[in-house]
């Protein structure tokens, strides 16, 4: 009897460490992300990057009262007698500043230089507007690139900004540019949950979009911390938006990041396409039933045509899950379809488009071609707008399920852990039978 009490002794030790065991692992394996420690213990790093791990970071400065800068690009696309730096940044437009602009380039001891300012055309009359700063620039044949660019404002308010390191991009060898980007409006006010950022990457990495980028005026740690850990994965940008102004422009800006967006992709990026996050390009089957990605639609269409339009259909949005986006739960949509230029979005060449719009291309690079005819409305595709509106008519439409099994078994979904599930069972069976172990010894 005595060995039969120290066998179930023995047995009780070892499923008691057992548990214990699972119990810690269990532990260790909850976070959501094992390759990287979270944000809140990196706090000397910044939670922002770049894909090619730029030698900075942009990020909004203030240059007067009014007058904000975000970043600087050189362009030389109109020839040496037109190269000039375009500094992009936010002004006072209502009521209008009486301000002039200069630039100095690479702190050179010459003379500054007279910009041009120029709003970014926008209909929505909010308080501050995004603005095109441009200086120019007479390239010498020993001079490269401008590095840095400092602005310099006179009139009913002054100042000078701090230096501006120039974005200065070279076409890459061979064929090294990825062939379609996407860029994101700013996230806001906890905007966007979690689950919500991983079904949208899935869906648009499943339509061959080869690089993300994201901004940010505030977003939640748990999002910073996937981004963080998502580009070992994919190419992605994670840049800061931080601007109190911005919430006295429209929509934190947005015409400002837009430019930044196209600009930015120019020589890194064949197409960029611009979409807040509650926005699907929805490409039609072909007519043999089969689905086409957004990237293979926009290789089919001229590539004349730098602006391609998608109009825009609202959806009721139903609820969402970590494994259950709402483009799938969602099945009512407007039967409107909006005209071109009214809720619509595009994917833009960055290279030919000179301004983009919220809902269309606003300046082209002047090639002897007409504006109008650089537009081209999209008619294989629509823009399913996950935002019910008032007024609108639905119908029950079922089309975007045809996505459901290749967006869920991405592996950029979030996933059902069976192991850890499983895990749990065990433990909970070890301990049952431990309770049962320590009665019989009692």
């Amino acid at each position: 009897m005595q060995i039969i009490r120290q066998i179930l002794l023995l047995l009780c030790a070892f499923v008691f460490a057992f548990i214990i065991g699972v119990h810690l692992g269990l532990n260790i394996s909850s976070g959501r992300y094992a390759e990287e420690p979270p944000i809140s213990t990196r706090s000397r790093r910044s939670p922002y990057f770049t894909v090619d791990s730029a030698e900075w970071m942009d990020n909004w400065s203030k240059v007067s009262s009014n007058v904000y800068l975000f970043s600087a690009f050189f362009d030389p696309r109109m020839g040496d007698n037109a190269t000039v730096v375009r500094v992009l940044g936010l002004m006072r437009l209502r009521p209008t500043l009486n301000v002039t602009c200069s630039c100095l380039i690479d702190e050179a001891p010459a003379q500054s230089v007279v910009a041009k300012v120029q709003f970014l055309q926008d209909h929505h009359h909010a308080k501050y507007d995004g603005v095109f700063i441009t200086c120019p620039y007479l390239p010498s044949n020993s001079s490269g690139p401008p590095r840095i660019v400092r602005v310099i404002v006179n009139g009913t308010e002054t100042g000078t900004s701090k230096g501006i390191l120039v974005h200065s991009r070279t076409p890459p060898p061979g064929d090294g540019l990825d062939s379609l980007a996407l860029c994101v409006r700013p996230f806001y006010s906890g905007v966007p949950k979690l689950h919500d950022l991983q079904h949208f990457i899935a869906y648009y990495s499943q339509h061959g979009v080869q690089r993300f980028t994201f901004y940010s005026y505030s977003s939640r740690q748990d999002v910073e911390e996937y981004l963080w850990t998502l580009r070992h994965r994919l190419k992605v940008d994670f840049l800061p938006w931080s601007l109190a102004a911005a919430k006295n422009s429209w929509a934190l800006a947005q015409n400002a990041f837009t430019q930044d967006c196209l600009y930015r992709h120019a020589n890194a990026s064949r197409r960029v396409l611009i979409v807040d996050l509650d926005e699907f390009v929805f490409p039609f089957p072909t007519r043999g039933g089969r689905l086409r990605t957004v990237a293979e639609l926009v290789a089919q269409l001229p590539a004349t045509k730098p602006c391609l339009v998608v109009r825009n259909v609202f959806w009721v949005r139903a609820a969402s899950s970590q494994h259950q986006p709402f483009i799938f739960a969602s099945l009512n949509r407007s039967r409107r379809t909006w005209p071109t230029g009214l809720r619509s979005k595009y994917v833009a060449d960055p290279l030919r488009v000179l301004e983009g719009g919220i809902h269309f291309c606003r300046r082209f690079l002047p090639d002897g071609v007409r504006d109008r005819d650089k537009q081209l409305t999209v008619s294989q595709a629509l823009l399913f707008h996950y935002r019910g509106v008032r007024g609108e008519k639905y119908a029950t439409d079922t089309r975007m399920l045809a996505w459901k099994e290749r967006v869920m078994s991405s592996p950029l979904m979030p996933k059902r852990d069976l192991w850890r599930r499983a895990a749990f069972g065990v433990r909970d069976s070890l301990r049952n039978s431990f309770d049962l172990l320590v009665r019989l010894l009692l």
